[in-house]
């Protein structure tokens, strides 16, 4: 039988456990990419949630708790880095502004509630910035839990979030976006014109030049690009014509120090106002990947040819028709995603949401988005999500938003007591 560890002992483990595993996550990165992003996992609780995902997943991997109203069958496409900063504005191809999830790098086939732990324990975490008490926090993630599950036992899940299906400070968000946005404002905020020739601002903290090699490589590579679209988009030569490339810097806060460039391209004519960016991102392993259980990792291995694939086929499904530029390329320093970089990116900031009515109405809205989510991402594997959770929860919302509350709240107060050992750890390192 195990001898019990005092409070002292087991914090001490704790912490220890925290900064190695943090140290080995990101063993990778330069010395400078490394205190740059420490530097900004300091700085608060929910920045080291943002930048510490593999902890979660360490920490919460096959919990116990998942058969509850989860098993084998309840297993999807999930985001894999769930909170509420991983939601965001962005054009879909028919050119609305909608507001939906916005990053996929570690999304995988899991259980769906992964995702749903993670979002309400974020909830918790941004709610506490904001001063709110337990009790409200309580009420707020009950909310989200409760529109989870509605929207989760609809008929038809929800496919884009504009102005028309939206309400109170998210429709006032999407207006405000939608009105203050432009494609000619993002390329002036990103590019200058000299000699009628449009090209990246290096001279800006967010943008280095790349060097003559890096430039042909990306170059180079770019032209296998266009076989791997997913979108509605057909390549060719005019539209995908290279005007500059740039490095992209600080981006991020769990990818900070990760290799990426923005490739600006011709666009549908040769003026100078419909040029496009492409981001394009270093991708690897999803992080859940190394948490889950051999049987779990062997079908990803076997559904995937490469995490290229598996990255635009979650990202197509989790969020479809958002865009027609998804698609890979791959270079000798590793694999890269790319997109479009959207005209109409914005992040709501959760900052602004002091009110309990505000957060309120966006937990709602953020249940509906990553259940109608879910449920899509279960259709195209061939089965209902909605119907299997309904079989374990019976359609009653209680017990589900208990367990929410329950695992939210837990790993909020973890993630505090992790960051305190971690400032500390580096500020006297």
């Amino acid at each position: 039988m195990p001898v019990p560890q005092s409070n002292a002992i087991a914090s001490y483990n704790r912490a220890a456990r925290v900064v190695y595993e943090i140290e080995s996550w990101n063993k990778e990165l330069s010395i400078q990419d490394r205190n740059t992003k420490y530097t900004k996992l300091i700085q608060s609780p929910f920045l080291f949630f943002r930048g510490t995902n593999h902890l979660y997943w360490m920490d919460f991997s096959r919990d116990w708790r998942l058969a509850r109203f989860g098993n084998a069958g309840t297993r999807t496409w999930i985001v894999g880095d769930a909170h509420v900063e991983n939601f965001g504005t962005f054009h879909n191809v028919h050119g609305d502004v909608t507001y939906g999830l916005n990053d996929f790098d570690d999304s995988i086939i899991a259980d769906y509630q992964y995702d749903v732990w993670r979002l309400a324990a974020s909830m918790v975490l941004a709610s506490t910035e904001n001063q709110f008490s337990k009790k409200d926090q309580k009420d707020l993630v009950y909310a989200f839990a409760e529109s989870y599950l509605k929207t989760l036992f609809k008929q038809k899940p929800i496919t884009h979030f504009t102005t028309k299906n939206t309400y109170g400070v998210l429709k006032d968000f999407l207006k405000r976006v939608e009105k203050k946005n432009s494609r000619q404002k993002m390329l002036s905020k990103w590019t200058v014109v000299q000699d009628n020739e449009r090209r990246f601002n290096v001279s800006t903290e967010r943008l280095d030049p790349v060097s003559p090699k890096e430039k042909q490589e990306v170059t180079t590579a770019m032209e296998g690009y266009g076989e791997t679209l997913t979108g509605q988009l057909t390549y060719n030569k005019q539209y995908f014509e290279i005007k500059d490339i740039a490095r992209r810097l600080l981006a991020g806060t769990g990818s900070l120090g990760s290799v990426r460039y923005y490739v600006l391209i011709e666009g549908e004519d040769e003026t100078q106002s419909d040029d496009h960016i492409l981001d394009i991102k270093a991708q690897s392993r999803p992080t859940p990947y190394y948490f889950l259980s051999t049987k779990e990792q062997e079908d990803y291995d076997r559904g995937f040819k490469n995490d290229l694939y598996a990255h635009t086929t979650a990202y197509q499904t989790l969020t479809p028709h958002a865009d027609n530029h998804l698609g890979w390329i791959t270079l000798s320093s590793g694999n890269y995603s790319v997109r479009e970089r959207s005209p109409f990116k914005d992040t709501l900031p959760t900052t602004k949401l002091t009110k309990k009515s505000a957060f309120m109405e966006m937990q709602e809205q953020w249940g509906r988005i990553l259940a109608s989510s879910h449920s899509r991402a279960s259709e195209s594997l061939g089965f209902s999500l909605s119907e299997k959770v309904a079989a374990l929860t019976g359609k009653k919302s209680t017990g589900f938003q208990g367990l929410v509350w329950e695992t939210g709240y837990e790993y909020a107060n973890r993630v505090e007591a992790d960051w305190r050992f971690f400032k500390q750890w580096y500020e006297t390192a």
